[in-house]
């Protein structure tokens, strides 16, 4: 009995104790605890603001409108790629390109033949002169240069 009661009494000595370890560490958390209570409260308050401010996003309806947008593009996508419409006709048909590119050639040749025979097209005479050159036949070097000269693609 005698030294149980030394063991209590060394248990519950209040400088060596278990005990007092004990309690001096539970003392020291809750400290620590009372220390950070701002912070904790600073940080529930931030991840609070963060979760309304998510909510307020309506991200549902901005998928809604996302995914909507996408479909759109793909139809676009779609028409362009089939024959439906000028551009997807011009994308997908070199005959109407070809015939495209050619006229944008012939409509260089004759600019550059007006700008180099202006009397053969403005003819301002009393009495009805004729003109003795002949037209361009081929478009003149600045021409082939410009960047709005066009050539034509190769069919199979």
């Amino acid at each position: 009995m005698i030294q149980s009661t030394a063991s209590l009494q060394s248990l519950l000595n209040t400088q060596t104790g278990a005990l007092a370890k004990t309690l001096n560490n539970v003392s020291s958390i809750t400290g620590n605890l009372a220390a950070s209570n701002g912070q904790v409260t600073n940080v529930v308050s931030n991840l609070d603001k963060t979760t309304s401010k998510l909510a307020a996003l309506e991200f549902d309806k901005t998928m809604n409108t996302l995914n909507a947008t996408v479909n759109e593009m793909h139809a676009i996508i779609g028409k362009i790629n089939s024959t439906e419409g000028s551009l997807g006709k011009i994308m997908n048909d070199p005959v109407l390109y070809n015939n495209l590119a050619s006229t944008g050639n012939k409509l260089n040749l004759l600019l550059d033949d007006i700008r180099v025979n202006p009397k053969r097209y403005i003819n301002i005479s009393v009495f009805g002169k004729k003109s003795t050159g002949s037209a361009l036949k081929v478009p003149l070097p600045d021409t082939l240069n410009a960047p709005y000269y066009i050539e034509k693609v190769k069919t199979n």
